[in-house]
């Protein structure tokens, strides 16, 4: 080593920004790693982990009373997000970003696209209810979750819905690309 870098291997501009929601077992991680994995370079922001950094007072998320905790930690991850792109890496984010926390990440990150990952609630139940290496698998608090993404789906909205049950988790993620690569899912002001 020299000290000297032989190439400068820094992407030359800011990278895109994919944000990948939906309720508990819509398959966001899922969905998010095989999206990830398709791009070079590439950063996963895995939403749950921020929740992960609090180290006492944690409010489980889904509660009324975490609403300070959720729009601190939204800030946060959308920081996160914009700090990653800006370095020139086409970023996935995997998280609960409702159309109620759009307007934070466009503020902080510009333009992105988005896709939801809305399967009937069964499927999301049945999802968490099978997982082993999760720590969520609260049935009512996902049944909640995915009321609230069904409700605040404007029409404007629907083009970002995708019905994660509909084959596997490969065909999901074409999908979202080719809907991606038609400009359908980008999200460029405040909703």
């Amino acid at each position: 080593m020299t000290g000297e870098p032989d190439t400068d291997h820094r992407p030359a501009q800011a990278g895109p920004l994919l944000i990948v929601s939906g309720p508990p077992g819509a398959g966001k991680s899922t969905i998010g790693r095989l999206l990830a994995d398709r791009m070079t370079p590439s950063a996963l922001i895995e939403g749950d982990a921020f929740f992960r950094f609090l180290r006492n007072g944690l409010i489980e998320p889904w509660r009324v009373e975490a609403r300070h905790q959720n729009e601190a930690i939204m800030q946060i991850q959308a920081t996160t997000a914009a700090h990653y792109r800006t370095a020139g890496y086409e970023t996935v984010y995997d998280g609960v970003v409702g159309p109620w926390f759009l307007d934070t990440f466009v503020a902080a990150t510009g333009p992105f696209d988005y896709a939801l990952l809305l399967p009937p609630v069964e499927v999301c139940l049945d999802r968490i209810g099978a997982r082993r290496d999760h720590e969520f698998d609260d049935a009512t608090a996902t049944r909640s979750l995915h009321d609230q993404f069904t409700e605040s789906c404007s029409d404007d909205l629907r083009r970002h819905v995708f019905d994660s049950a509909v084959g596997s988790p490969d065909e999901v993620a074409d999908r979202i690309v080719a809907t991606r690569q038609s400009g359908r899912l980008r999200i460029d002001q405040p909703t």
